[in-house]
């Protein structure tokens, strides 16, 4: 093999064990800065504890946005980005606002509708939702011959359909309500506050 032969393939030898050493040195430093940025992002833990027979949602607002939910009984966990958060929790058809910091850990209990979850106010760890909009159970009752509409408007806005002689045992915010009410084949518009075993009846006038 002649001298020249040689150098040329020394230097293709050095060449390739160069292009090696650098992916060598360059992976690491790539791999760091990956597990840099993990760690970097503290996560926290949002526990949604469901003992409703409705879906509830939950949305957070901070430096990102996120959209949480929960079936009818069913508890979930979720590991957003601790933050300071604007949230809107909808639970037993009402919507409620707050704002909170997320360090570590957030509990939010939606208890069955109508009812308080828990003994205890609400904390910086965990959130009554019953407790929270101070949900009530009343009954209407439809005493006239035929169907009817009736919408409440108040705390929180609903519209009941009802058959004629039908009891409708509902779950609302407590509070001053005024009703408009279609039926009989007129509108009828009136007063009332909800509060626990509160019952209204509807009658042709």
């Amino acid at each position: 093999m002649s001298a020249s032969r040689k150098i040329q393939i020394m230097l293709v030898v050095v060449a390739l064990l160069s292009m090696t050493m650098i992916g060598a040195v360059s992976m690491p430093d790539t791999v760091g800065q990956a597990a840099q940025a993990e760690a970097a992002m503290k996560l926290g833990r949002i526990t949604i504890v469901n003992e409703s027979d409705k879906p509830a949602y939950l949305y957070l607002w901070g430096e990102n946005y996120y959209y949480f939910s929960a079936n009818a009984g069913e508890t979930k966990v979720y590991t957003p980005e601790a933050d300071e958060y604007d949230y809107e929790l909808i639970s037993c058809g009402v919507k409620t606002k707050g704002t909170f910091t997320l360090s570590s850990l957030k509990r939010f209990v939606i208890p069955e509708c109508g009812s308080k979850g828990l003994r205890q106010p609400n904390t910086s760890r965990t959130v009554d939702a019953g407790r929270l909009v101070k949900l009530t159970r009343v009954v209407l009752t439809n005493e006239t011959d035929g169907y009817m509409i009736v919408i409440l408007r108040g705390p929180s806005e609903f519209v009941f359909s009802m058959q004629a002689d039908e009891e409708l045992e509902i779950t609302i915010p407590k509070g001053e309500y005024e009703y408009t009410m279609y039926g009989c084949g007129t509108t009828q518009v009136g007063n009332m506050y909800a509060y626990p075993h509160y019952e209204k009846e509807f009658v042709c006038k």
